[in-house]
C-alpha cells in the first residue's frame, strides 16, 4: 500500500526556562493512501506538536532533534519556508478546531476562499467559480448570495464547513483535521464528520484526524495511534485497537469514555495520577506511575518504552506485555 505520509523516529524538544522539555520521542507511523489515521490521547500528550512538526510551524523555542517526515517519499522536514508554502494549502491542508482563529474576521469568506488559491494559475473568475462550487459542496445554503458575508455572520458549524471548503479546494493529498469538532454541538459534530467522510471519498485524500473523542475515532478512522506524554503506546487498525486493547493506558482511556458507561453513576471514571515531568524524565515506562500493575522492570527503569508487534496490524509498547503477564 502506498503511503502518503511517513514519520520516522521523530524527536521534538522545547527549550524552556526550566530545561529541555521532551515533547515527542521516537514517533513512527505511516498514513496510507485514501485512509484515515486517528490520533488520540490526553491533553499534553503531543498531538498539537505532531501537527506543527508536519506542517513546519513549530514555535521558535522548539527543536526537531532527529527523525524524518516524508510526504510521498520526499522529506519535508528541513524545507525552506518558501518551499513549504508551496506544499501547505496544496498537497497538505489543515482544518483547525476554531475557525474564528483561522478566518480573517474583517474579510469576506469569498475573498478568503479566492486568496487561498494562490497556488492555482487560473483567472480570478475561475477562482470565484471554484470557491462557489466548494461552498455548495460542503453544504453552505445560498453560497452565491453569502459569498461576501463576513465570518461572524455564520454559525459555528457553517464556519467550520467554510474552513473545510477552503482546505479541500486544492484537492490535497493529505488533510489534517486538528480537533475540528471540539467547539461544536453534538448534532453539528455528526454533520461535520459525515461531511468529511463523503468528501474523502470524492477527492480521494488521506486524513490525519486529531481528537480526544473515542466515539469519533471508532466511527471515522481506519488506523489509530494512542499517544501519551510524547510517545505512541499502542497503534494499529481501529478494529484491533478497539476490540482488543492491550496497553493499560488504552484500557483506562476506553473506560473513561462516557458512551461506554451502561449504568447510572455518581462520579465519572478518570485516570488517577498526573502526566510525568517531560523535563526531568526518568528511565523506565512512561506510564508506570499511573499503572495499577507495573512490572518490576517498568517501574525500576530496566525496561523503556518501545513498540513491538503484538499481532498483525497491532503494535503495543513492550512494557505492557510485561505488565499483562
Amino acid at each position: 500500500m502506498t503511503n502518503i505520509l511517513s514519520i520516522e523516529n521523530l524527536y521534538v524538544n522545547y527549550l524552556t526556562n526550566n530545561g529541555n522539555l521532551k515533547a515527542l520521542r521516537n514517533i513512527n507511523f505511516d498514513i496510507p493512501k485514501n485512509t484515515v489515521v486517528g490520533v488520540i490521547g490526553e491533553s499534553g500528550c503531543g498531538k498539537s506538536t505532531l501537527v506543527s512538526s508536519i506542517i513546519g510551524l513549530i514555535p521558535e523555542n522548539a527543536n526537531i532533534e532527529r527523525g524524518n517526515i516524508n510526504l510521498q517519499n520526499k522529506s519535508i522536514l528541513n524545507l525552506k519556508k518558501i518551499e513549504m508554502k508551496k506544499i501547505l494549502g496544496n498537497k497538505i491542508s489543515v482544518i483547525f478546531q476554531d475557525p474564528m482563529t483561522s478566518l480573517n474576521p474583517v474579510m469576506s469568506i469569498g475573498k478568503q476562499m479566492v486568496l487561498s488559491q494562490h497556488h492555482e494559475e487560473i483567472s480570478k473568475s475561475e477562482k470565484v467559480k471554484k470557491s462557489l462550487d466548494m461552498l455548495n459542496l460542503v453544504g453552505i445554503p445560498d453560497a452565491k448570495s453569502r459569498f461576501n458575508d463576513l465570518p461572524h455572520e455564520f454559525s459555528g458549524g457553517m464556519r467550520q464547513r467554510i474552513m473545510i471548503a477552503m482546505a479541500i479546494q486544492s484537492k490535497p493529498d493529505l488533510l489534517i483535521a486538528d480537533e475540528p469538532t471540539t467547539a461544536l454541538d453534538v448534532t453539528t459534530e455528526i454533520q461535520i464528520i459525515n461531511l468529511l467522510k463523503n468528501l474523502q471519498n470524492k477527492i480521494g485524500c488521506s486524513i490525519l484526524f486529531i481528537t480526544h473523542n473515542l466515539s469519533l475515532i471508532a466511527d471515522f478512522c481506519d488506523y489509530v495511534l494512542i499517544m501519551y506524554a510524547g510517545v505512541v503506546l499502542e497503534k494499529g487498525t481501529m478494529r484491533n485497537i478497539f476490540s482488543n486493547p492491550q496497553h493499560p493506558y488504552t484500557k483506562k482511556l476506553f473506560s473513561c469514555d462516557p458512551s461506554q458507561i451502561e449504568k447510572k453513576i455518581t462520579e465519572f471514571p478518570y485516570i488517577k495520577g498526573n502526566l510525568p515531568d517531560l523535563i526531568n524524565l526518568k528511565d523506565g515506562c512512561i506510564f508506570s506511575s499511573r499503572c495499577e500493575n507495573p512490572s518490576y522492570g517498568c517501574s525500576e527503569g530496566i525496561i523503556n518504552n518501545k513498540l513491538i508487534e503484538y499481532a498483525k496490524d497491532h503494535w503495543v509498547d513492550q512494557c505492557c506485555i510485561n505488565c499483562n503477564n
